[in-house]
């Protein structure tokens, strides 16, 4: 049994497009330099003859921060503004049931 074939020829391709080339410089980066942290030992002392300041404490009255109240002059009533915190978080919650 033959296996019937098909001849076509020698087949002659076209020559290749002469394609310029790209000049690509390879990549840079600019690493970010940070000044060294110096961090004092532990067992760190002052030199004889000058003292230790002493860092102010905070009393529980000062550390209270007092919420912002928007004054409307012309009613004469004081409105309270809601913190950075509560604007945040509903900045986040808004976005995120729109998206």
């Amino acid at each position: 049994m033959e296996i019937p074939s098909i001849n076509l020829g020698r087949g002659k391709l076209p020559d290749s497009l002469d394609m310029p080339s790209i000049p690509l410089d390879p990549p840079t980066a600019d690493m970010p330099v940070f000044p060294p942290i110096v961090i004092p030992p532990t067992n760190l002392q002052a030199p004889k003859g000058v003292e230790m300041e002493e860092a102010p404490s905070e009393d529980e009255e000062t550390a209270q921060v007092e919420q912002p109240t928007l004054r409307v002059p012309v009613i004469k009533i004081d409105l309270p503004l809601p913190t950075a915190e509560v604007v945040a978080t509903a900045t986040y919650a808004a976005v995120a049931a729109v998206a």
